[in-house]
């Protein structure tokens, strides 16, 4: 049985209509519908004054979510510019053509070495923020995945900036992510476990 979204629940905000090019459901039927993805932003080019009148906005769409195993959870880990260790859910860019449930098993494989199923969507989140000189406006949906093989890694990941992983339990979890959405996402998918 899928799970009641977190539109719904109030846990999320439904993304705002700016032309009709997305909405809640197009969202996930289309998840590429009129958008642009960001280059890397260098890391000295964060540092240098935004021009604000020459902001570009655009919108970028990722996947992932909370990928389970007999009551353990999933978390990576990456450093910010302070050398501290920010833990969240796996996730990454949907690429084009690609639907979030498949984004969202490539990812996990990416970052973790683990091969995944999508048991059920769980919601989207959104928000902006600011890289460079592109005001983004970021889509992020989640998933509850279920573990079917592999082994937890960071050997042969792609992504450079991912520093350590590991499963932790319901209390780690919540010590531990950094991210209030995911922590959100996180008590709506433990509430709904305890029904």
């Amino acid at each position: 049985m899928m799970s009641p979204d977190l539109f719904a629940k109030g846990v999320f905000a439904k993304p705002e209509l700016k032309n009709n090019d997305i909405s809640p459901i197009t969202a996930f039927i289309d998840p590429y519908k009129n958008a642009d993805r960001a280059d890397r932003v260098l890391p000295e080019e964060l540092n240098k004054a935004i021009d604000y009148a020459n902001v570009k906005e655009i919108t970028e769409y990722s996947a992932g979510g909370i990928v389970e195993n007999n009551s353990q959870i999933v978390l990576i880990a990456k450093k910010n510019k302070k050398g501290k260790k920010e833990w969240s859910f796996p996730k990454g860019h949907i690429e084009k053509d690609e639907s979030p449930e498949v984004a969202a098993v490539r990812e996990v494989w990416e970052e973790t070495g683990l091969k995944t199923r999508v048991k059920e969507r769980l919601g989207i989140s959104n928000y902006w923020f600011y890289a460079g000189e592109h005001h983004i406006h970021k889509y992020v949906y989640f998933f509850n995945l279920e573990v079917l093989a592999g082994q937890l890694t960071l050997s042969g990941n792609d992504d450079e900036e991912i520093c350590d992983i590991q499963w932790v339990n319901q209390t780690q979890l919540f010590d531990l992510l950094f991210y209030p959405m995911e922590r959100k996402i996180a008590k709506f998918f433990f509430d709904r476990m305890a029904l």
